[in-house]
């Protein structure tokens, strides 16, 4: 790699501020079609490659900025002869997110052309290079986040945009040569992106409603301000809630009514009394009861800022008569006055001192100021929450939408709504094209949540996802600057003047791309169904890292990648995304050394629990991939997270690790001292105290780690962790052991035994023949039924489907294999029930839908039912075959790791319950089992 003649660059020399945007080109002429043409190329924080006004890729992958990694393109495909472009769109986030630690925006490419006659294009960017570059004004600065995980949405406004500034014949003599970034250090040592691009498929859509007109029933008014933005360097939630504003004005009404208002969830009063809710809701819009009376009315709101970026909407009923004024004058055209930013508790101590005043809306606030066009309403995703829409007036098909539809003002002369469904959770990026939207509000709105009634996405505070798009041109065409994570998608177009088409609707899949290697299909329909389930679920969290969910967060959280690696090994074999997964977890650790639980990110989120899984993981991605010099480059990082925990053992005579650390140490930790099963109640798992649930992964961590170190030849380094493993393990079975109960306590105080707490015991491999035996026992009376109530999860369940990862390893290790498929029958055949296509966060559809962690039931499934074993691995020329179900019969495929091949399996059980059958794989590969229990005959595969 030769990156010495390039240079960081961008508009100006800081690169400075929230939703930045930059435009480059680079534009030179060809006397013929290269066949090779390559270009590297790295952002911060994103970037769009287009070349001659093709969309080529998108990247770079998240990155920490002290090991950043750079993209090669070649664009051969793209170039002609004659005048060339390559054009790159470059978004700097610039505000806290869950997906990257940057401090500013950049860009850097380089690379040569070579024409026919020998001639050399440079293109390495610099100050004096040929690259051009303008500041991209067309995306507002100040839109909404669209998550308190995520970036910014986009508000995209035509009327900014430089028409065809992505093609050749573009003139850019009025754009300024790139500027060098004055410090050239923000970003490390430049390497090679080391995972493939995601695939950019064709994502098929349905509509899961009819087109529906826009109403006109009510008057909607509303405004949007920038607030100061938060980067979470002190806190992963730094400034939620530290804001709030007041709105305020007068309403005019012909006579005395009660009036239903859309507003939000903040406090509203009329004439100094608060008014009521009129009804549980569960949307965004909340609706109040305002009682007013014959003539002007005090209005005042107060609502509190959840994130960097305010938005308010105020609607209310055509036929009701009234109208706002700011300034108690009739035919007013300022509607809104609002003030603030305030301190909340400040603000609600004014308002409930001067709010009884009816005759003043100002409440002794020094500074209030009119809404003007410059603080419009752009945050799409809670204006959809404020539509109304009227029965459908024509049936239209998905064929018929996307080939050029077009919609009639005269049928529509509101606007219109379409509604699409992807079937699941999907990354995609849309690309939109409308014709005569000239004035219009154009929004696409994105949710895997549906209202009750099934009639409008549910958006909600901390989730509100959506782009706008003003058109003023007669075609308008738009992509978002970076993947959207959805089930349900709403195109919206209101106020349009004239007939509006629909020339260009796709999306094409974000995605990592697999090929699905692995299969499994057995005599339980359920399972099956299970199966395919959780295969979706992992496929749609898989991106440039294992994500927990492709929509809210699309976070690396360490728990999460570990189990979402072992679901995908099942499925495709993979590991190349899990090195990268753990490289980025190589860079990660805090200020206390520790393993931070979701990266790259800024601030000290870590989750005790979590950063001990860690080094298992390493140990697990090594015996899949043999790739020891991530072990190696990333060994002192699991020396300095391990020495935290260690240092923690150390605090107790008995060297159990105390889950109530936070309150000893005096720190503020996320999820408390442990994490542990967020899932269930206290009841059911008491997480204070030396924790039988903290100190069991402890020693799971301990001896992964010996294993490391001995494959690295750290020998004293394994021998002082061979040490420490003996002394804790002992310490932990004695103190934890409930003889009367044949099982282990949660902590020392012993009120609660999880089964977490004997699985863990079991899986740290620190129980004996007795105690097992006894704890089989235990867990067969006391774990027959995922949920509390043995119907539904209602009342609660015994753990959660992420942390049936473990459950499920454990219930295999003791040989209860009857016990897992039952339970996975019960759990993940509820989520079926109610109409599930991928596996939600926890037993319930109020968050996530679709989280891998809650997939693991494909893994144990394949590994189990197939029995596929890879003994001495990383070394994958033996396989074992060691089935454990209580089946009839079962057949598919697990793959090698990190290859395109997989071991087959088929077997069904004789009438003595013998199980007989057939296992495929290469001729190279030795395959065994036991033949006192498994009657197979081995059938041979030509090696590649």
């Amino acid at each position: 790699m030769n990156t010495d003649s390039a240079k960081f660059v961008w508009y100006d020399r800081e690169g400075k501020g929230r939703n930045r945007f930059a435009a480059f080109r680079r534009t030179f002429a060809l006397r013929s079609k290269p066949e090779k043409a390559l270009v590297q190329v790295f952002a911060d924080t994103s970037y769009q490659l287009f070349v001659n006004g093709v969309f080529v890729q998108f990247g770079p992958v998240r990155f920490d900025v002290r090991n950043p990694q750079f993209d090669t393109h070649d664009i051969a495909q793209y170039l002609k002869s004659g005048d060339n472009v390559i054009a790159v769109l470059v978004k700097s986030f610039g505000c806290k997110t869950f997906k990257d630690n940057s401090v500013q925006g950049g860009f850097i490419a380089w690379g040569e052309l070579t024409d026919d006659d020998g001639t050399t294009i440079e293109l390495a960017t610099s100050k004096d290079s040929d690259w051009r570059v303008k500041r991209y004004e067309a995306f507002d600065p100040n839109a909404a986040k669209m998550s308190f995980a995520l970036e910014t949405v986009d508000v995209f406004d035509q009327e900014k945009d430089e028409a065809d500034w992505l093609l050749p014949e573009f003139d850019d003599s009025g754009w300024s040569r790139t500027v060098e970034l004055e410090d050239q250090s923000v970003w490390g040592e430049l390497s090679a992106r080391t995972i493939p691009f995601m695939d950019l498929q064709p994502v098929p859509i349905e509509l899961y409603r009819q087109v529906e007109p826009l109403s006109d029933r009510e008057v909607c008014f509303g405004y949007s301000l920038p607030t100061p933005s938060f980067h979470g360097e002190i806190d992963i939630f730094e400034g939620r809630d530290t804001m709030a504003f007041a709105t305020a004005t007068w309403i005019h009404s012909p006579r005395d009514q009660n009036v239903v208002f859309g507003l939000y969830w903040g406090r509203y009063f009329v004439n100094g009394v608060e008014c009521e809710a009129a009804g549980d809701t569960d949307r965004l819009r909340k609706d109040f009861v305002l009682p007013l009376k014959e003539g002007w009315n005090a209005f005042v709101a107060m609502e509190t800022v959840i994130d960097d970026g305010y938005t308010f909407y105020i609607a209310f009923p055509k036929a009701s008569g009234v109208s706002l004024s700011a300034n108690k004058e009739a035919g007013d055209s300022s509607c809104l006055l609002y003030s603030g930013p305030h301190d909340p508790k400040e603000l609600e101590s004014v308002v409930e001192k001067r709010i009884s005043d009816a005759d003043s809306i100002h409440l002794g606030l020094e500074k209030w100021i009119d809404v003007e066009e410059e603080h419009r309403a752009i945050n799409a995703g809670r204006r959809s929450q404020w539509d109304q829409y009227e029965a459908p007036i024509e049936s239209v098909t998905a064929e018929e939408l996307v080939a050029g539809k077009s919609f009639s003002i005269d049928q529509y002369p509101n606007g219109f709504s379409v509604s699409l469904d992807f079937g699941q959770m999907r990354l995609v990026l849309p690309h939109l094209e409308l014709e005569g939207a000239v004035g219009a509000e154009v929004d696409l709105c994105y949710n895997e949540h549906l209202t009750a009634d099934k009639t409008q996405l549910l958006q909600n505070p901390v989730y509100t996802s959506g782009d706008r798009i003003y058109p003023t041109e007669a075609v308008c065409r738009f992509r978002p600057s970076q993947p959207r994570g959805t089930r349900y998608l709403r195109l919206t177009v209101r106020g349009a003047k004239s007939d509006v088409t629909l020339r260009n609707l796709e999306f094409l899949s974000c995605h990592y791309p697999v090929t699905r290697l692995g299969h499994f299909s057995c005599s339980d329909p359920l399972l099956n169904s299970i199966w395919e389930m959780c295969e979706r679920t992992q496929q749609a969290n898989m991106e440039d890292v294992f994500v927990d969910c492709s929509g809210r967060e699309r976070g690396m959280y360490l728990r999460d990648v570990i189990i979402q690696f072992h679901n995908g090994l099942a499925a495709y074999g993979d590991t190349q995304l899990m090195g990268r997964c753990m490289e980025l977890y190589g860079q990660s650790p805090d200020h206390t050394g520790k393993f931070r639980c979701v990266y790259p990110n800024k601030g000290d989120y870590t989750i005790a629990d979590f950063a001990i899984e860690a080094i298992d993981g390493y140990w697990q991605y090594y015996l899949a991939s043999g790739d020891l010099d991530r072990l190696r480059d990333d060994w002192p990082a699991m020396l300095g997270s391990m020495q935290w925990f260690h240092d923690l053992s150390d605090e107790r005579e008995d060297g159990l690790l105390n889950a109530d650390w936070p309150e000893l140490h005096g720190v503020e930790s996320a999820y408390g001292g442990l994490h542990g099963d967020n899932g269930v109640e206290a009841s059911e798992q008491d997480k204070t105290g030396p924790n039988a649930n903290l100190t069991f992964p402890y020693v799971l961590m301990l001896e992964s780690a010996i294993l490391i170190a001995r494959e690295l030849g750290e020998l004293d380094e394994a021998d002082r962790l061979s040490e420490r493993l003996g002394r804790v393990r002992s310490s932990a079975v004695s103190c934890f052991w409930n003889e009367e109960l044949g099982c282990f306590n949660d902590n020392l105080a012993g009120g609660t035994q999880s089964p977490h707490a004997s699985i863990l015991a079991v899986v740290s491999k620190s129980t004996n023949t007795g105690q097992e035996e006894r704890i089989r026992e235990h867990l067969s009376k006391t774990l027959s039924h995922v949920f509390l109530d043995k119907k539904d999860p209602e009342n609660g369940a015994r753990f959660s489907p992420a942390y049936s990862f473990f459950i499920f390893q454990g219930l295999y290790a003791l040989g209860l294999s009857n016990l897992a498929e039952s339970l996975i029958r019960q759990g993940w055949g509820w989520f079926l029930e109610q109409g599930a296509v991928t596996t939600p966060e926890f037993f319930h559809f109020k968050q996530s839908h679709c989280h891998a962690w809650s997939a693991s039931p494909m893994y144990y499934l394949s590994k189990e039912a197939l029995g596929v074993r890879f003994p001495d691995a990383p070394n994958f020329s033996k396989v074992k075959i060691e089935i454990q179900s209580d089946l009839k019969f079962a057949e598919g495929a697990f793959p090698f790791p990190g290859t395109d091949e997989a071991v087959e399996v088929k077997w069904r059980r004789d009438a003595s319950g013998k199980i007989e059958g057939m296992v495929r794989a290469p001729k190279r590969v030795k395959v065994e089992w036991d033949s006192e229990r498994f009657n197979l005959f081995l059938e041979r595969i030509d090696d590649e």
